[in-house]
């Protein structure tokens, strides 16, 4: 997996998950001052990411746990 294509979060942004029944995950962004909720796909990608992944080795992995298909 070369540098260029692989994709990792950001340690330094604080982030929890909300505990209610979506999901759901809260990332911070201090320096910009925002906040973003996360959905539970998006959330299992932030979890994903802590360590440096291929785009298709996110895909593969969603489609596993999400019983889908790359295509979609």
């Amino acid at each position: 997996m070369s540098a260029a294509r692989a994709f990792r979060r950001n340690d330094a942004l604080p982030f929890q998950k909300t505990g209610g029944p979506e999901n759901e995950l809260v990332v911070v962004f201090p320096a910009k001052r925002e906040v973003h909720l996360l959905n539970e796909t998006a959330g299992r990608i932030w979890e994903l990411l802590e360590r440096a992944r291929s785009l298709e080795a996110l895909a593969d992995t969603l489609c596993e746990e999400y019983d889908g298909e790359p295509d979609e």
